[in-house]
Formats: structure tokens, C-alpha cells, sequence
């Protein structure tokens, strides 16, 4: 017969679980000033049918492990969903994990094992503290792995695929490798100017963001403070490759070429098309924002050449591409799009999202 406390650990584990699978249907409709991906809703949904098993009849091998497996993977999930989805992930992992360990364990015991559990010793079968919280690290990184791979796909193409295009910036900068090139599809009838993707921009809000991006940004701070790679030092004007633009380019920009902020400096700035650099101890990388037609319709490009600055260059690429490419790039590229898409739709819905912002 059930205790008292087995069943208000079965309430908290059964409610924890609705609350997912009731956050998987509605999402959109909660949090709409944020993008939360289609991958990231069916990744919710699997996790709660997965923990549900616990409590079906013939399940009794699954007693004990599902719910820190569960735990772990809606952790993962949460450290690449916005901070606005985080607490809705966050605290029914908590609640899975806290009602699934004594109901995996006081279920599988009886008599003086039960009173034994109750007591706090551990009784036979049950999941040590250290084995669960090691499943639930490995979930952790496995499921965050899984959606970071899931949310790339489609918005980065190939650098052969970018060179041809009849953007500025392939002949200004052709001799300088192109690493990377991001794409965002935006829908509408005529191609956007760059000031006006620059209002969407800058009326991203912080709870858009995920840990993960916050994370890997605050880690790249500490390490180049420490290591200086963000000093004055390499800033040098002589290396910049704003002596490259020719008078025509010059005109054309509606910024003044040379014009810093912070640690960046514009080359040039056209309602089509734009170029920033910035050289540190690590890398002289110049990001360009261009506008040019997609398959569907006016399309975002941008596209990272990098020079390397001396012989950590390579090495630091190597080491911060995973991050980059998987946890960083994916899911602030989808957020803009969704912004956009919903400036698209109500210009003075984001006009005041950005004012409150």
C-alpha cells in the first residue's frame, strides 16, 4: 500500500510531466516574442512520453534511471532555449528528478526496505546520488548536443556557394579566407535595407537569448581579459582594411568609413550591404551583413573572413568553432528571424517591444 509520501511524490512527478507536455503544445502561444523551435517542442514532448513510461504497467526496469535521464535531458534543453523558456524546463527537472528518485526507489521496496528508505538509508536496486547525477550530465550534454545540431541545419551554406555572389565585400576582401557564411530567409514582397534589419536588432531583448550564448560569451570575456586579447594594442589602424575601399566605395557609404564603436570599426555602411572589422590577439575578422535574393525571397547573408594575426590563430578557431557553429550562431540567427518576422507583421508591436527593451 502507497504511503502518504510515495503519493505526493507520484503528484509532483505527474504534474511536473503535464506541465511539459502542456509547454510543448503551447509554446508559441506563451512566449510569443521569443522563437521556440519546432525540434525544441517534439525533443519536449519525447521527454515527457519517456518519463510517463515510468508509471505503466511492466515498466519496472525503467524504475529509478528514467527519471534522472529525464531530468538531465530537459537540463540540456533548457541551456539552449531562451531565458524565457528556462524556468518552464528548469523546475519541472527538478520536480521529475526529486519525485522520480523516491518513487523509483520506495516502489520497488517493501515492509522494513520501505521503512528503511523512508529513513533515508538507500535500499536494494536504488540509484546512488553520484550514478544519477552522472546520467544526468551525460543526458545534459547529449540532448543539448542533439538540438544545437538540429537548430543549424539549413541557415549556414558554403563558402563556394557565397564567393560568386555580386556582393562588395568578395572583391574588396578576396584574398582573405571566408570562414563562415549564415543565411536568414526574410519574408516579405521587397528586400529589407540594413537599417531596417538594424531596428529589429536592436530591439532583441536579453530573454531571447539562451544560456548557452550568454555562457560562451561571458567564458570568451574572462579569457581574454586574462590574456589580453581584447587590448589596445591590437588595434592597429595600419593593418585595417579600410585603406582598401576605393572613393567610389567611399561615397556610397551612409557611414563615415573608419568610424569605431567599441572594439569594431566600419569599412563601409549601404542600405544593401555593410562591413565591420575588428582586430584583437587573436583574430582580424571582418563581418559582413548583405542582402541579396534566396530560393524564397530576399535573403540575409553573413559572412566572417578571418587573417590570421599570428600563430594562435588557427588554434583558436579550432578551439571555439564547435561553440560557435552549434550553440551560438543557430540559435541568435533563429531569434532574429522570428523577430522579424513578427516586425514584419505588427510594426508598432516591435516598435514598442524594442521601446520596453
Amino acid at each position: 500500500m502507497e504511503t502518504r509520501a510515495l503519493a505526493r511524490r507520484k503528484i509532483v512527478y505527474e504534474i511536473s510531466l503535464l506541465a511539459l507536455g502542456t509547454f510543448a503544445a503551447l509554446g508559441p502561444r506563451v512566449f510569443p516574442s521569443v522563437a521556440v523551435i519546432t525540434p525544441l517542442r517534439v525533443d519536449i514532448m519525447a521527454l515527457a512520453f519517456l518519463g510517463m513510461t515510468i508509471l505503466l504497467p511492466g515498466a519496472e526496469r525503467l524504475r529509478g534511471v528514467m527519471p534522472w535521464i529525464v531530468s538531465g535531458g530537459l537540463l540540456g534543453a533548457a541551456f539552449v532555449s531562451p531565458w524565457a523558456v528556462f524556468p518552464w524546463l528548469v523546475v519541472p527537472a527538478l520536480g521529475v528528478v526529486w519525485a522520480g528518485k523516491g518513487l523509483g526507489r520506495s516502489s520497488r521496496l517493501g515492509g522494513a526496505d520501505a521503512a528503511r528508505a523512508g529513513s533515508g538509508l538507500r535500499g536494494p536496486g536504488s540509484v546512488r546520488a553520484d550514478s544519477g547525477l552522472a546520467l544526468v550530465i551525460l543526458a545534459a550534454m547529449a540532448n543539448s548536443a542533439f538540438l544545437a545540431g538540429a537548430s543549424s541545419r539549413g541557415i549556414r551554406i558554403t563558402p563556394e556557394d557565397f564567393a560568386p555572389r555580386d556582393f562588395r565585400v568578395n572583391s574588396l576582401l578576396a584574398d582573405i579566407p571566408l570562414h563562415d557564411v549564415w543565411v536568414i530567409d526574410l519574408k516579405g514582397r521587397r528586400s529589407p535595407t540594413l537599417e531596417e534589419l538594424g531596428e529589429t536588432f536592436r530591439a532583441f531583448s536579453p530573454f531571447q537569448a539562451t544560456p548557452a550564448v550568454v555562457g560562451l560569451g561571458l567564458l570568451r570575456e574572462v579569457v581574454g581579459s586574462a590574456f589580453g586579447w581584447g587590448d589596445s594594442r591590437w588595434a592597429d589602424a595600419d593593418a585595417s582594411f579600410v585603406h582598401r575601399l576605393s572613393e567610389a566605395d567611399r561615397r556610397r557609404s551612409t557611414t563615415e568609413p573608419g568610424t569605431t564603436f567599441g572594439s569594431w570599426r566600419v569599412l563601409y555602411a549601404c542600405p544593401e550591404e555593410g562591413v565591420v572589422e575588428t582586430i584583437n590577439g587573436t583574430v582580424h575578422v571582418a563581418v559582413a551583413a548583405s542582402v541579396g535574393e534566396g530560393p524564397r525571397g530576399p535573403r540575409l547573408f553573413l559572412s566572417f573572413r578571418v587573417r590570421e594575426v599570428n600563430w594562435t590563430t588557427r588554434w583558436y578557431l579550432r578551439l571555439i568553432n564547435p561553440a560557435r557553429r552549434f550553440f551560438v550562431y543557430p540559435f541568435l540567427l533563429r531569434q532574429f528571424a522570428h523577430s522579424w518576422e513578427r516586425a514584419r507583421w505588427s510594426p508598432s508591436e516591435a516598435h514598442a517591444f524594442g521601446e520596453q527593451t
